[in-house]
């Protein structure tokens, strides 16, 4: 297992528990993108250190997540909200972890990536940085937490 993931793990593992009510285990992502990952959003950091973080998912897997977390059952404008609160959560503690307790200076406002967008990000996205969401059965996203830098060694 990769320095990244070891760091990363457990963190954003309970992030996702917390936040969103979802029981997913992070797993290193070496695989093609999955074209059932429809909705996809992105957060870039800045300050001491500069990454981006990027969710992709499942509709299915973002239903579960809004309906968790709203406590009602979400409509699609609210499941792009929490798609978009989900990947800004997930980059201020990946920013903090990797970079030794910081909070980011600035932090993007997330945007919803298009397939093409989602797609270059994960394949370009180096390999210890692309994670799957995978829940009991199945991979129902990915994550790229991409921070260039010397803390994967």
């Amino acid at each position: 297992m990769s320095h990244a993931i070891q760091l990363l793990k457990e963190p954003l593992q309970q992030v996702l528990r917390d936040f969103a009510y979802l029981d997913l285990e992070l797993r290193p992502g070496y695989c093609d993108f999955h074209n059932d990952w429809e909705l996809n959003s992105a957060v870039n950091c800045g300050g001491s250190c500069h990454g981006t973080v990027a969710v992709f998912v499942t509709r299915e897997l973002l239903i579960r997540a809004a309906d968790g977390m709203l406590a009602i059952e979400s409509t699609s404008q609210e499941q792009l909200d929490v798609l978009g609160e989900l990947a800004n959560v997930l980059a201020g503690n990946a920013y903090e972890i990797l970079c030794d307790g910081l909070r980011p200076a600035q932090v993007t406002t997330p945007k919803l990536l298009a397939p093409s967008a989602a797609i270059e990000i994960w394949n370009h996205a180096p390999a210890d940085g692309r994670y799957l969401l995978h829940g009991e059965k199945s991979i129902e996203g990915g994550l790229v937490v991409a921070f260039p830098g010397d803390w994967r060694s």
